[in-house]
């Protein structure tokens, strides 16, 4: 859990975006053919966030501010990827939706606003909870402050999020020898399935 904290100079709404590393990901279009779902197609899109996640003193349509948050990619829907550009627009949403639409399944993406409190119009908290399969690495944290839909100022803060204990190790494994990793799932597994049977057994 992440607690953000701080004071404002001046009244208005507050908006708060926590990005993670971005990287490039490969978005696979499925087909089933004969009972099979098979990669049909494939685009690398870049520039991707491997985390994200925003809090507001408001839901956001009450902040009035929409080009503000567009332009500073306060949303979901204001994330802007790099790749893919030769697809017409259209078509390219659609695979955009698809990426996006994995990142929540996976909570890495947090589609529910949090909510940031606002103290005597100075001091300002908020909480972000971070789920365990988040990447590691350099976020960003991006505080707008608004008033009648106009940025009166802005923040931006970077901190540095790591796995540690045995999680860590279990993480590493699997990025960097992705092979190795896949070996020792499978042994594990039926190692699991040996010894469970064996206790039936006796049971």
């Amino acid at each position: 859990k992440l607690v953000l904290y701080g004071a404002i100079d001046a009244p208005g709404d507050l908006a708060v975006a926590i990005t993670g590393p971005r990287a490039s990901v490969r978005v696979r279009l499925k087909e089933k053919k004969w009972g099979i779902w098979l990669n049909k197609r494939q685009k690398i899109f870049t520039d991707v966030p491997g985390y994200y996640a925003v809090a507001a003193s408001k839901p956001l349509s009450e902040l009035k501010a929409k080009e503000a948050l567009y332009v500073n990619q306060i949303g979901i829907n204001n994330i802007r990827f790099a790749g893919a550009e030769e697809m017409q627009d259209k078509e390219r949403k659609k695979w955009i939706k698809g990426l996006t639409n994995s990142m929540l399944k996976s909570k890495r993406y947090i589609k529910t606003l949090g909510k940031v409190e606002i103290t005597d119009n100075t001091l300002f908290k908020t909480e972000v909870v971070f789920t365990s399969v988040i990447p590691s690495g350099t976020y960003t944290v991006d505080t707008l402050l608004l008033r009648d839909g106009n940025v009166i100022d802005a923040k931006r803060t970077l901190i540095k999020v790591s796995k540690s204990g045995i999680g860590a190790e279990v993480y590493n494994l699997a990025h960097s020898a992705g092979l190795l990793y896949g070996i020792l799932a499978v042994f594990m597994a039926l190692f699991v399935g040996w010894f469970a049977n064996v206790v039936v057994r006796k049971t």
